[in-house]
């Protein structure tokens, strides 16, 4: 079994700051901006508050609380209304995929996640 420690989300890249770790080891991972997918910022839930504020403030305006976002790795139930028989999901494709496939990673590997699920 392989550990994976993977970028995924909200980083520098993907919204130009990276998702922030709190001191009582609380993660937020915060969506990828994407204004094709269904879901805003402002919509998505941490810990019963709106994403929207916070996004808007880590990243000092660049990427505004109504903007469009991309839940992956999905594993908050807590996060949006949820239909019965939701469950987490976490995916790479393209480049990512190939990548991770060139080290051997594959069914059965690990992606620790901090405690994420719920």
């Amino acid at each position: 079994m392989k550990i994976v420690f993977s970028r995924m989300r909200f980083d520098s890249q993907a919204g130009g700051v990276p998702s922030p770790l709190f001191p009582d080891s609380g993660a937020l991972s915060l969506p990828i901006p994407d204004r094709s997918a269904p879901t805003r910022f402002s919509e998505d839930r941490w810990r019963g508050t709106s994403l929207g504020p916070i996004v808007e403030c880590l990243s000092n305006g660049r990427v505004r609380g109504d903007y469009f976002c991309h839940l992956d790795p999905d594993l908050d139930s807590d996060a949006l209304s949820r239909s019965a028989g939701w469950r987490p999901a976490c995916g790479q494709q393209w480049p990512s995929q190939g990548h991770l496939a060139r080290q051997g990673v594959g069914t059965g590997d690990l992606f620790p996640f901090f405690g994420w699920f719920r």
